[in-house]
Parts: structure tokens; sequence; C-alpha cells
């Protein structure tokens, strides 16, 4: 008997499953061969297709016993996919950023009081666990497939703490608080003030962790390495953090100061401020005509953004955005409204620099010519001099423009998947930005995401 012209063989994606496909029945059934040899004759079919491992004899047996009771395509091989490595971990042992307790609705409960993590010497911080390099599979084929091992993780013991390479454990040499830096464990010294900053605390500039239990009035500054958390309001002042900023009251800037987080910034409300953040803003009410940055994601649980701009390299979730007077409000994913205008301007610059260049090529190409045919006069001569050393000058520039667009290529190929969930009203007059392209709203919508993929943006309602 023929089986290639009874049945035919397709694998799934990997070789790591083969069905079995009928394509003449009259011709199998005319067959009246015993069924152990019938067996033998459709594993040596499937050897010819070089199935090999895992081959499903009860569907065989099935198939032979009974062929009208089978499904076709019927699945006859099925391998065994590699489990991929688990990635390094790390255990932490203590809390290691300010604690502020969650409701049921997983919300930032402001009028508790914060928790700051601190430890003392000989206190374990955290244990870093290895990866695992997985185990292997195994296709149809019989051939080998190669799990993904685990990555490492990058953790590093910093200021103040020990590693015991034993334990894999990060220990505290000192008394302070703990803080996650740029992927460092260190433990800083804290430095307190039990009332708002006056002209008799003046500002503060601290190689450790700072308290504030108080406000942070207009034209103050508060420098410090480690974490900042005031359990007050920061009005227009300076606030610059190595690591996460914590702010109890809110921010009411007035469009004076600055703050910037190394890592995270939790506070309650943003009002005409700039905020900067390396990894991720949390606001628990608005954010209203603030310039409002962040690394990664910014979360305003359940106030509006109005006005003003917000940036995330990931993604942005609020309640609303805009408002119902129609209130220009821009938001940029993927880079910063200071990274686009730099990025503009450089296009502009570029640009002026390639016409410089090619000016400055023709006229040293026509002072050379004559140089050969009728020689130059002295101020020629001059001329010539200053134009070779120009263009010099103007190449290297343009240089250094194309690594910079190089790089903004490459973030563009970073972009895609990003996006802003609006849980309550997208008001018209929202302008939403990524990279080169951009996208103004013209009308309400509600509860929808709005993502950027493939080079343009997509309003999808919210699940």
């Amino acid at each position: 008997m023929d089986l290639k012209k009874i049945f035919n063989i397709t694998t799934s994606d990997q070789y790591l499953y083969a069905y079995l496909h009928l394509v003449n029945r009259s011709e199998w059934e005319s067959s009246h061969e015993p069924s152990d040899v019938l067996i033998n004759e459709l594993i040596k079919f499937l050897h010819h297709h070089k199935i090999q491992y895992g081959i499903k004899q009860d569907v065989l047996h099935s198939i032979i016993k009974n062929i009208d009771e089978v499904q076709f395509p019927v699945l006859i091989a099925e391998g065994m996919p590699p489990v991929n490595g688990v990635d390094g971990s790390v255990e932490f042992k203590v809390d290691h950023s300010v604690r502020m307790e969650l409701n049921k609705r997983e919300q930032i409960d402001f009028k508790n009081v914060m928790k700051i993590p601190t430890v003392e010497p000989g206190e374990i911080i955290a244990v870093i666990h290895d990866p695992t390099i997985g185990q292997a599979g195994k296709n149809v084929y019989g051939e080998v497939l190669k799990p993904k091992e685990g990555v490492s993780i990058s953790l590093a013991a910093g200021e103040n703490t020990t590693y015991v390479e034993e334990e894999q454990a990060i220990y505290a040499s000192n008394f302070g608080q703990v803080s996650l830096i740029n992927q460092e464990i260190k433990v800083l010294p804290l430095y307190e003030v039990s009332s708002t900053l006056d002209l008799k605390t003046g500002s503060i500039d601290f190689n450790g962790s700072v308290l504030i239990k108080g406000d942070v009035p207009e034209g103050f500054k508060v420098d410090a390495k480690g974490d900042i958390t005031i359990e007050g309001l920061v009005e227009g002042a300076n606030i610059t953090a190595g690591g996460s900023i914590y702010i109890r009251e809110g921010i009411t800037a007035i469009g004076k100061g600055a703050i910037k987080a190394g890592v995270d910034l939790t506070t309650n409300h943003i009002n005409q401020g700039y905020v900067y953040a390396g990894r991720h803003i949390r606001v628990e009410q608005s954010i209203i005509h603030s310039n409002v940055s962040a690394g990664a994601s910014i979360s305003c649980q359940k106030g509006h953004v109005i006005g003003g701009t917000v940036s995330a390299g990931n993604s942005i979730s609020c309640q609303d955005i805009g408002n119902r007077m129609h209130t220009p409000t821009q938001v940029f994913l993927g880079e910063s409204k200071t990274s686009r205008e730099h990025r503009v301007n450089t296009d502009i610059e570029y640009e002026k620099l390639k016409s410089e260049v090619s000016k400055l090529t023709q006229l040293g190409q026509l002072l050379k010519r004559k140089q050969q045919q009728e020689g130059l006069s002295n101020k020629e001569k001059l001329t010539l001099e200053k134009q070779t050393q120009l263009l010099v000058e103007k190449q290297l520039k343009l240089q250094e423009l194309s690594k910079e667009y190089e790089a903004f290529d490459q973030y563009y190929d970073l972009s895609e998947f990003m996006k802003l969930t609006i849980h309550g009203t997208l008001y018209p007059n929202t302008e939403m930005f990524s990279g080169k392209y951009s996208k103004k709203f013209n009308r309400i919508q509600q509860k929808v995401v709005v993502l950027f993929k493939e080079n343009d943006f997509y309003t999808e309602p919210i699940d």
C-alpha cells in the first residue's frame, strides 16, 4: 500500500506538532492488510517524513480500528517544548522605598504617615537569586530545542553595605535609610528637619537621605544623594534627589523651581510645576498646567491632566485628559518635549550645515581651479586658506550631528507599543507626540487606550 497517496503530513512552527491529513479515504478503505502490518506501514510513513519523536500510538491504533471516528487532520506526533530559564531576582528582606498604605482600590492614602525604611548594622537587606538555565526540549524530528537561559540580575553593594558571597546576600554595615539607586543598594544617613524650612534651617545639601516634616517654601533648595521625603507642601522650590522623592501634600509651584528625582516621584498633586523622574511618577489627584516628565511611566490615579505637557518613556495613565474648556494639553510618548525640540533644532542645524558645506566645497573648487590656471592674488590665497579651515570645522560638526541622527533612528525602532490610557474622558485639543509623529484629538472620547505602534496612533476602547 502506498500511504503517500492516502495521507499527508504538516508541521507547526518549530516543528513541535505534526498533523496527519487524510487525502484519499477510498484508497485506505480498499486495503485488506492485517492491523500489525498497517501499524508498521504508518510508522514507516512517519519516519519517511522524518517524524521520530512523540508519535502518538493511540492515534495510530484508532486509525487502524475505525478511521471514520478519527477527526482529520489529527495530531499524530507531539514534541516537548523547551522550558526557558528564569531570570535572576532580588529578594528584599526590608523595604527599600518610602511606603504609604494603599486602600482597597490600590490608591495611595496620603492621610497616613509615611514609613521611612531604616536598617541597623548587621541586618540583612537582600538576597540575590541566580538565574536558571532552563530545560531543553525536542521537536517531532528528534532535534534538541535549546532553552533561553535566564538573565543574571545586576545589583551591587554600595555605601555602608557588605556583600557576603557564600549567602549571596547584602547586609547593612551602618545605621541609615535603605536606598536603591542605579541598581546599587546603599544605606545612607538620614537628615531630619522637624518643621517647615525657614531662614533658620536654610536650604539643605546632604550626602544621604532627607526627611522634612513640614513644607518647603518658594526659593528654598533641597539636594540629597539618597531619597527626599516631604510631609508637607512644596512651593516653587528646587528639590533634587539621587533616589526617589515623596511629597505628601503636593506641589504648588506657580511656575517656579524644579523637582528632579533620579528614580521615582510620588505626590498628591502637581500645579504649575516642572517635575522630572528617572523612572516612575505617581500622582494621586491632578496634574495642572505643568511640565511633567518620567523615564518610564506616569500614573495620575483619579484626577485630571489639564494643560501643559506630560512625557513618559513607555506609558501614561490618568482619569481625564484635557477639560471642557478644551485647554491645549500635550502628551509625549517615548521622548519628552525637550528632547523633541532638541531633535527639531538638530534637524534644522543639520540642513543648514549641509548647505554651508556644499557652498564652501564649491568655493574651494573654484579657487583651486583658478590657482591651477592663472594663480591667485594674496587676498584670494587668504580666502582659500580660510575656506579650507572652515570646511573642515563644518564637516566635523556635520559628522557629530549625523551620530545624533543615528540615535534618533534607534529611538524610532524602540518606540513601538507605547500607550496612553484614559479611564474617564479624552477631551478635544489634546495633542499626542511620539518621535516625529503627532496626532491632535478633536472630539470627546470615553474610556480609551491610545496606542502608538507601526508609526501611527490607534484608539481602542478599554476592555
